[in-house]
């Protein structure tokens, strides 16, 4: 009996082992249960982006002319070579609503160039977010001059840790500088950096006002 007892053990004892070496040669996932080794998964599907976004762009060019000629708008809100204009970054906001991929709002600027734009575009799985929009614009001051604000190419990468999304876009649009006189504006930003405001819900306690006056009551 104990022989056979032996026996058994260190057959299965090489039994082990044997399965130890195949699997250290050939790496095989199975032969380990160890759930600490698992990556932690991505989230995956169509993210939420609908909210209010704000942030900053940063101008990395822009040109202008004035009735065909250069202009000198686009010289106070660029960095001039080997340095940095406070001016070159701008703030903004976008406001977005959402159904499945499909995503609407609007692209507010301030600062130096102030307009509201309506924008369309799609979300991914990915996390990346195309826009696109367009506006008549004109001026009460001089109603018959009028122009176009085009959105072009705009794309930001959604980080969702972080409910930050970063990209780029460019557009073009006229620009009233004085009087009647306006200049047609082209620019081109290297980086939106934006991040989504959170939802505040604000609650009235009324208990302490009922008692009190339950108790004035009295």
């Amino acid at each position: 009996m104990r022989t056979g007892m032996g026996h058994h053990r260190r057959f299965s004892f090489l039994v082990w082992i044997l399965l130890a070496t195949v699997c250290g040669t050939l790496g095989i996932a199975g032969c380990s249960d160890d759930s600490d080794n698992k990556s932690p998964t991505t989230p995956t599907g169509i993210p939420n982006v609908a909210g209010t976004w704000s942030g900053t762009y940063h101008i990395k060019q822009c040109t202008d002319t004035v009735n065909g000629a250069p202009g000198t708008l686009c010289a106070t809100v660029t960095d001039p070579a080997g340095g940095i204009n406070t001016a070159s970054t701008q703030p903004v906001q976008l406001v977005l609503s959402q159904q499945n991929d499909q995503v609407g709002g609007t692209l507010v600027f301030s600062g130096w160039y102030a307009q509201s734009v309506p924008v369309t575009g799609t979300i991914g799985s990915s996390g990346r977010l195309w826009l696109q929009g367009t506006i008549g614009v004109t001026d009460p001051a001089c109603p018959t001059t009028t122009g176009t604000f085009t959105l072009s190419t705009w794309f930001s990468d959604l980080n969702r840790e972080q409910n930050e999304m970063v990209g780029s876009f460019g557009f073009t649009t006229k620009k009233r500088l004085s009087a009647c006189l306006f200049a047609d504006v082209n620019v081109s930003i290297d980086t939106v950096d934006i991040t989504k405001k959170a939802t505040t819900s604000t609650t009235t306690t009324t208990t302490s006002q009922s008692q009190s006056q339950s108790q004035t009551g009295r």
